[in-house]
């Protein structure tokens, strides 16, 4: 579409009316950035209070990022325990970095981690090689790391019950 300057009217044409309403909103907006500008640029100027109120709101920001992280890792080792004494796996708050609300992000608190076929028989084909070399080294009495006998039937159990 172009706009033509020499316009005739005809019934069998088309017609648009280009209309941006009023400007007052955007010239608002563009002084409120303008004045946010300054007011950071102007700190050093600021009043001590303000200074020190702000120094504790941004000690307050870092501390709840740090407790988002202290939170991520401290689920990420919660499901590498509970992924070998209890598969498949159990996640605190199961949608943290999901693509939902605040407050969607942390329900349900607790979720069991749904495990695809391959990654079943991947656990299990190495649970059954440690099971395999245990037996061996049973036969023969030498030492060898001990792996719990619940483990191995957990993992042959949970293989089972994917097939």
């Amino acid at each position: 579409m172009k706009i033509e300057q020499q316009q005739e009217c005809r019934e069998e044409l088309h017609f648009v009316w280009l209309y941006e309403g009023s400007q007052i909103m955007t010239k608002v907006y563009a002084a409120g950035a303008l004045a946010v500008v300054f007011a950071i640029v102007m700190f050093p100027l600021w009043p001590m209070k303000m200074r020190l109120g702000v120094w504790y709101l941004s000690m307050g920001m870092l501390g709840l990022i740090g407790l988002f992280f202290a939170m991520s890792i401290f689920r990420l080792i919660l499901f590498a325990i509970t992924m070998f004494a209890v598969p498949p796996g159990l996640w605190l708050y199961p949608n943290l970095f999901e693509d939902v609300g605040f407050f969607d992000s942390f329900r349900p608190v607790w979720g069991w981690q749904e495990v695809s076929l391959s990654i079943t028989i991947f656990i299990a084909y190495y649970a059954n090689q440690i099971c395999r070399r245990r037996r061996r080294a049973r036969r023969r009495r030498s030492p060898l790391l001990p792996v719990p006998e619940q483990l191995c039937k957990s993992l042959a159990n949970q293989l089972r019950l994917q097939q």
